[in-house]
């Protein structure tokens, strides 16, 4: 059996260390060749120190040439687990990027300098994770060398966070001091901080359990293409499984019609299988002969969704052109494509104190707001607290550039 793979985002402040982090994790984790290490070491000016964050430098061409870095993913494994690193732009105009960077991660690491504290984009960061419903996140309290180690500062900052948390819908929480410098509690504990009893951040993020974050009990399954078979009397419906568990045999709906079909047999890579689960890409053989087409979800009749033309949702806007109510947008989420217009706005969340502004109803970048979309037909969807695949989409505007992106609730 492979390796279990985990999806992990990093956030923070501007020179909060996400750079330093990421290159002593894979340091540490000896994912790095000695020529890469020389070179860095050669290029580092800190006294004969490693500088670690050059080790995630690896876009600096692209910078030089002026293009745009959104969200830079690196990969790293370990004896035990692989991982995809998302390392999204601190800086506050790139809150969208984070949204984007982190809407299929398993663990969030959140950074926090012990000289700054909280910050406002500490809030933003753990609101978003929220909002994302990501189900593990992990406070690095960064830099504890610059404060000598001492355990005052990191327990203030961490009963202040523990303040602001308990108004989010945050589960799996934990607390690490660190110095990713230094490599305090990155992969050893430190014995700098042997009031710290705690595990180290490699150990965390080695020994999360994610298998019950994934819905086993909804089978949900977006037609992405329709194929006939040579004798033309059946066809292949073939997609990707969003969610749950489908078997041989299983009668099945296509929404929104709801339709009902039998599954003939399963194929994937080219075998019949009696069995499919989530997020494997199969297709079904099915003999009757009902509408079908791109972009309709395939569900059981055990697990219905709900269907509305009308819904509301929690959006985040990632367009510098500002939201325009009873404009005409694309909705996309995952093969289904229609128009929609947004409707009216209910109120835009202050991330500060996570108040509701009922008043002023301006949306423009990385405004977070909810309000209500009317769809030019009705979908099958589910809450995104409960499916993130069916409960998620994006915006489109007229020049074809995402403008936003939400959550169904």
């Amino acid at each position: 059996m492979g390796k279990q793979l985990i999806r992990i985002s990093t956030s923070g402040s501007v020179d909060d260390g996400k750079s330093t982090l990421l290159g002593r994790l894979l340091f540490d984790s000896k994912n790095l060749n000695k020529d890469d290490i020389e070179k860095i070491r050669q290029r580092s000016n800190l006294d004969g120190k490693i500088d670690y964050s050059l080790f995630t430098d690896g876009l600096k061409d692209e910078i030089r040439q002026g293009i745009t870095i959104d969200v830079a993913y690196r990969y790293f494994s370990t004896k035990k687990r692989k991982f995809i690193v998302s390392d999204s732009p601190g800086h506050t105009q790139y809150t969208r990027n984070m949204i984007t960077g982190s809407s299929l991660s398993n663990l969030m690491i959140v950074l926090v300098d012990v000289n700054n504290g909280i910050t406002d984009q500490t809030k933003r960061h753990l609101f978003i994770s929220s909002l994302l419903h990501i189900d593990h996140i992990v406070i690095c309290v960064n830099k504890m060398d610059l404060v000598n180690y001492h355990k005052e500062k990191y327990e203030q900052i961490k009963n202040e966070l523990e303040k602001f948390i308990s108004k989010l819908n945050l589960k799996d929480i934990n607390y690490i001091p660190i110095s990713a410098l230094n490599g305090e509690n990155i992969t050893k504990s430190s014995s700098k901080m042997d009031w710290y009893d705690g595990p180290t951040l490699m150990f965390q993020i080695e020994n999360i359990h994610i298998s019950s974050d994934y819905n086993k009990i909804q089978s949900r399954f977006f037609v992405q293409n329709i194929v006939r078979t040579e004798n033309n009397e059946s066809r292949f419906i073939q997609g990707k499984i969003q969610s749950g568990i489908f078997r041989e045999g299983d009668e099945i709906l296509v929404h929104p019609k709801l339709s009902k079909v039998k599954i003939e047999s399963i194929i994937y890579n080219n075998k019949k299988i009696k069995t499919c689960f989530s997020p494997m890409s199969i297709s079904f053989l099915i003999s009757e002969d009902v509408d079908i087409s791109r972009g309709d979800l395939i569900t059981k009749k055990n697990s219905l969704p709900k269907i509305a033309k009308e819904i509301e949702v929690t959006m985040c806007w990632l367009s510098e052109t500002s939201l325009t109510l009873s404009k005409k947008y694309m909705f996309q989420r995952n093969s289904e494509l229609l128009n929609c217009k947004v409707t009216s706005i209910k109120y835009k969340y202050n991330i500060k104190d996570l108040s509701r502004n009922i008043i002023n109803k301006d949306i423009s970048v990385n405004d977070i707001f909810k309000c209500k979309i009317r769809l030019s037909k009705e979908i099958s969807f589910d809450s995104f607290s409960q499916n993130k695949q069916t409960g998620s989409f994006i915006l489109i505007d007229d020049q074809n550039n995402t403008c936003g992106c939400g959550m169904i609730y």
